[in-house]
């Protein structure tokens, strides 16, 4: 049988079988069978199972497989070790192998026995550490266990421990640079254990942490220090305890950086190098921002106290409050002796190193100094610049120095300015720019510039035919007619076109071949060429052409329409007419668009109708702007090749001066300046003027004031300029005046009138009368013995002192006849001098009251009318006479109450009109010796 082996038997006895040991096939008899007769491997060479080993049994015809039995204690086979368990991490793994780290003994009869390998590099789960040596101090001692004082970290089988010291265990281990048994790296020491910068550390070994504390001075600031500016200098800012000094400032400072250390500009505290402090740290109120006293300022400092700045008027430096500095101190030159600018001026350009320029204000509407132009703002582009400057292409008018100007632009200049949509450099409409500088339809205008003219040209393609475009079909599109730049196509005839309108092209017309539609074709689409745009004959014209050939146009002179070249046709074929037999304008004529020709006035050739032909077309010299002789002209000499001379037929008092006529005022009345026979009058000075109708040639007569002859409405004239003399600079008479004896050929002599109540220069007094006996004689004298009070507004009040007899006026003459016992005598003298004395005065007083009547009249009405200046008189004399009433006038008017007397005899008298002969030369510096009462 298989897995049997049997021997000896025979016939007479029976065999002997056991199992085959190593066929594979195992027995019951067998332990087991592996195939083989090797011991050692599990299942011995007699089919026993060894020691250590399990067999698996895979059938009946199947070897069995044996392995160790792994965790019994015996090592066997394939087993690297057998510690009598199976598990791992202990040396021998759950699968009988040495694990990593491990070195495992055996003997033969018991288990094995495994340690870790310390110093190997590889940490096994019994060793605390393991960092690859057997070296103590390192933090992994020599039996692998973690020292005191360091912490391993990263150790497992295939890697060594890194042990390094723990910081902030307050234990100082190299290389540990202190320890101070905290990790929250503030307080010098880092949480790395390294000193910190700014730090110093001490104290610290194996069983006693570090203590830290900032260096001051070494540049870093930390922890409790206000400041560290790297010295110890007392002074600069930051002392030697690093806290910051009074007055000053430290940035910057860090723990990896220094302070830098700086005066507090603006704390009032003056220190280190400021020249000022005032409490504040603005510059331009006289100490800057860096407390450096400002140009143009002085600062007054006080002990400890801020400092005080004010800026120096008149420096030429505009500091703090001041609103200008010229660099003086002196007034209406735009900045004010305190600095302020002046109303009118801007002040400009001025700063704490350079004076104010101070100028008139543009764009204020008031033009002044040398400003061109003031339109009460300061744009460019209006017309008037922003610098009041009259801008190319404006004209500006109007302005002063109360009134703005307007400013225009000036159309036609070639300079696009302002409100103008262009300007081409003319004022010619139809071009593309009209004459009011707007663009026309269907033109587009560009380049135009305040310096450079526009360019306009028709916009070929809007619907729109202007200009030298041909046609104008609304397109740029070739082939319908009218080309992409507006000609019209050869072939095509186009028609409608406007400014407002596009043009309708058609076929046929104008190519030059005449078909029966056509009255003409001349090869083109051009009107008054005898064959128009539509190919009909135009009138004036005639055409010969065969049929379908291009037609040949002809005018026809004569037939009264002028077409082609034709100057003029004026429906014959005469000369001599103004169009002659070849239709041209004869010289000397112009012709009409309809055909009618006449002579060109003003052409120096009198051609009738023309009654006259001087060479112009002016008015007022004869021959008027139609060639009519002009009313009161004559015109001769004129024919067809020379012109007329003409000259004015004088006729006085027509207004018009011409001829020997020295004057011509309109009228034929004498004693208005101009005579009755057109010549100046005496005393009177004649002007031409302009009258309603425009002729310059008019005259305006008025009298001459101060020539010494009273005409017109001269109330008087002493032949002099000067008032207060009774006659006045405008020859009206003077209050408390009067005048006599002027005329046409004589001068006024004007006196004070005696009894007006009014005492004037050469009057001792008055007192409102002309009475003798009270004081103030007849004559305006104080009388013997007599004190009077004078005030030029006032009546003179007199007062009798005492009796003396005189006889040196007419009242002592009277007195002394009254007295007299002479009867003869008395008689005598009344005849001789009394007589004609008291006629004398009773026409004086007449006269005297009439002028003062018309005084108070004329006073009352205020008389506008006044004669003229004579031209001799000098109006810019220094010795001119002060006007009436004026204080060099009226000089007694300081003392009102001015007493007046007459002691004797011997006092000096000062007669007015109406007295005796002795005066009559008391007047001699008031009139000169032509004037007298006679």
């Amino acid at each position: 049988m298989t897995g049997w082996s049997c021997n000896g038997g025979s016939i007479v006895s029976a065999d002997t079988c056991c199992p085959v040991c190593g066929d594979s096939i195992k027995l019951n008899e067998e332990g087991c069978d592996d195939g083989n007769l090797i011991g050692g491997d599990g299942c011995s060479e007699v089919c026993t199972l060894e020691a250590g080993f399990s067999c698996t049994t895979q059938g009946f015809l199947g070897p069995d497989t044996c392995s160790p039995i792994c965790g019994d204690g015996r090592r066997s086979g394939s087993e690297q070790c057998d510690d009598g368990n199976a598990d791992n991490e202990d040396g021998c793994s759950a699968i009988c192998n040495i694990e990593i780290g491990f070195n495992c003994t055996h003997t033969t009869s018991s288990q094995d026995s495994c340690a870790s390998v310390c110093g190997d590099g590889r940490q096994t789960s019994i060793e605390q550490c393991d960092d690859g040596n057997n070296v103590n101090g390192d933090g992994c001692s020599s039996t692998c266990g973690i020292e005191i004082g360091y912490h391993c970290t990263g150790g497992s089988l295939v890697q060594a421990d890194s042990c390094r010291p723990v910081c902030g265990d307050g234990r100082r281990i190299a290389p540990e640079g202190c320890d101070d048994g905290s990790l929250l790296g503030r307080n010098g020491c880092s949480s790395s254990c390294s000193v910190q910068p700014g730090y110093a550390c001490s104290g610290g070994s194996l069983i006693t942490k570090d203590t830290c504390t900032t260096i001051c001075g070494d540049g870093l600031r930390i922890d409790q220090e206000n400041c560290d500016d790297a010295n110890t200098i007392l002074g600069d800012g930051c002392s030697s305890a690093c806290f910051v000094e009074k007055g000053y400032n430290c940035e910057g400072g860090s723990a990896f950086n220094k302070d830098t250390c700086f005066v507090v500009c603006g704390d009032g505290i003056r220190v280190g190098a400021e020249s000022c402090d005032d409490n504040n740290a603005q510059s331009l109120d006289g100490c800057s921002s860096s407390c450096a006293i400002e140009v143009g300022y002085q600062c007054v400092h006080v002990d400890e106290e801020e400092d005080n700045c004010y800026s120096v008027c008149g420096d030429g430096r505009r500091v703090g409050t001041e609103q200008c500095d010229d660099g003086n101190l002196l007034v209406h030159d735009g900045c004010s002796a305190t600095c302020v600018t002046d109303i009118g001026y801007q002040c400009v350009n001025g700063s704490s190193t350079s004076a104010d320029t101070c100028t008139t204000i543009c764009g204020d509407g008031c033009r002044a100094g040398l400003e061109q132009c003031d339109d009460t703002n300061i744009l460019s582009l209006d017309g008037c610049s922003s610098s009041c400057a009259v801008e190319v292409g404006f004209q500006c008018s109007g302005g002063n120095a109360s009134h703005r100007d307007a400013c225009v632009s000036v159309c036609g200049d070639g300079r696009r300015v302002g409100t103008e949509a262009c300007d081409d450099g003319n004022i010619i409409n139809s071009d593309g720019c009209s004459s009011a500088c707007t663009e026309q339809i269907g033109y587009t205008c560009v380049g135009g510039s305040a310096t450079a003219p526009d360019t306009c040209r028709s916009v070929c393609g809007d619907g729109k035919r202007v200009g030298s475009e041909a046609c104008d079909g609304g397109d740029q599109v070739n082939g319908d007619g009218c080309s992409s730049v507006c000609e019209v196509e050869l072939g095509y005839s186009c028609q409608g076109g406007s400014t407002m309108a596009a043009d309708h092209c058609t076929v046929g017309c104008g190519d030059g071949i005449r078909i029966v539609s056509e009255e003409c074709d001349d090869g083109n689409n051009v009107n008054s060429d005898g064959c128009g745009s539509s190919c009909r004959r135009e009138r004036g014209w005639f055409c010969v052409e065969p049929t379908e050939t291009i037609s040949i146009c002809s005018t026809l002179c004569g037939d009264g329409i002028r077409a082609g070249l034709e100057e003029c046709d004026d429906k014959n074929l005469y000369s001599g007419d103004g169009c002659s037999a070849t239709c041209r304008i004869e010289e000397g004529f112009n012709c009409s668009v309809t055909g009618a020709c006449a002579p060109i006035c003003g052409d120096s050739k009198r051609i009738p109708p023309e009654a006259c032909d001087d060479g112009n077309t002016l008015d007022d010299d004869g021959c008027s702007a139609i060639c009519m002789v002009e009313a009161v002209f004559a015109c001769s000499g004129g024919s067809g090749s020379s012109k007329d001379s003409c000259l004015r037929i004088t006729l006085c008092a027509d207004g018009r001066m011409s001829g020997s006529e020295e004057c011509d005022d309109g009228n034929s009345n004498n004693g208005d300046g101009c005579s009755a026979i057109c010549k100046q009058e005496v005393g009177f000075f004649c002007e031409a003027i302009n009258t309603s109708d425009g002729n310059l040639n008019s005259s305006l007569c008025r009298a001459v004031c101060a020539d010494g002859k009273r005409v017109g409405t001269e109330q008087c004239d002493d032949a002099n300029s000067m008032s207060g003399d009774g006659c006045s600079a405008l020859c009206a008479v003077e209050v408390g005046y009067t005048c006599i004896g002027g005329g046409p050929s004589v001068k006024d002599t004007c006196g004070p009138i005696c009894g007006d109540g009014l005492t004037m220069l050469t009057e001792q007094c008055d007192d409102g009368n002309n009475q003798n006996q009270d004081g103030c004689s007849f004559a305006c004298l104080i009388e013997q013995s007599w004190a009077c009070t004078v005030d030029n507004d006032t009546l003179s009040v007199c007062s009798y002192l005492a009796t003396s007899p005189s006889s040196s006026t007419a009242d002592d003459i009277l007195t002394f006849l009254t007295s007299s016992t002479s009867l003869i005598v008395t008689c005598v003298v009344c005849v001789v001098v009394c007589l004609p004395a008291s006629m004398l005065l009773q026409r004086l007083r007449k006269r005297w009251a009439q002028q003062a009547r018309r005084k108070r009249l004329l006073f009352e009405n205020k008389v506008t009318a006044l004669p003229l200046f004579r031209d001799s008189v000098d109006r810019t004399s220094p010795h001119r006479t002060p006007p009436l009433y004026s204080p060099a006038h009226r000089r007694r008017r300081s003392n009102p109450a001015e007493t007046r007397y007459s002691p004797g005899p011997q006092s000096r008298r000062m007669p007015s009109y109406g007295s005796s002969a002795r005066s009559s030369s008391h007047y001699s510096d008031v009139a000169d010796s032509e004037g007298s009462l006679e």
